[in-house]
């Protein structure tokens, strides 16, 4: 018997356009309007809004979207958010861009040990980082860089040996505000940061 992958109803661009433009703090040389780290996370996303929220936490999260890296989201950036969120294997996409915090298209051990390391979790259970599983993917010198598929495999592994990735999933579909809880879940399920 096949399996039937269902893909999430994308948005209609012109309310994405309107959400964007309701948050979006930064007007550029031509106009356009583009969203600081702080205007994602924060005002869209809702997370981190406590007067002492972790910068730098805000930043990376802001990553998934930001994929040219120079710390700004267009709407260009947004929509293609967006439709990440919409395919099947969205949470796997979103830890990728989450964790290719240079948009090299791989994943360094040193992208994973810095963002694990930020995680609450690991605060409390630390990850020893000097183990077979990490020399199973990294290498002994841990200079393998992980391609998406392997990083998939990585934090499958991962998971189902008990480590902190948290990787259950939200569904939720409402009409123009899909968007925003499905993306806040799907980041608040991945990981619970400090």
């Amino acid at each position: 018997m096949a399996v039937k992958v269902q893909s999430t109803k994308r948005a209609d661009p012109s309310e994405l356009k309107v959400i964007f433009q309701k948050h979006a703090s930064v007007v550029d040389a031509d106009g356009e309007k583009l969203m600081t780290p702080g205007d994602f996370v924060q005002k869209y996303l809702g997370l981190h809004t406590q007067i002492h929220h972790n910068p730098k936490t805000v930043q990376l999260i802001a990553g998934v979207a930001d994929t040219t890296k120079d710390g700004l989201i267009s709407f260009q950036e947004f929509l293609a958010f967006e439709s990440v969120l919409c395919v099947p294997d969205a949470l796997f996409i979103v830890a990728f861009q989450l964790f290719d915090k240079t948009g090299t298209g791989d994943i360094s051990f040193e992208n994973v040990r810095d963002i694990f390391s930020q995680t609450t979790v690991h605060h409390h259970i630390p990850f020893n980082w000097d183990c077979e599983f990490i020399r199973l993917h990294f290498g002994h010198d841990r200079k393998k860089r992980l391609s998406y598929l392997e990083f998939t495999q990585f934090l499958q592994v991962r998971t189902h040996t008990g480590a902190h990735a948290h990787t259950h999933t939200h569904t939720h579909t409402h009409t123009h505000t899909h968007t925003h809880t499905h993306t806040t879940h799907t980041l608040r399920s991945f990981f619970v940061y400090e």
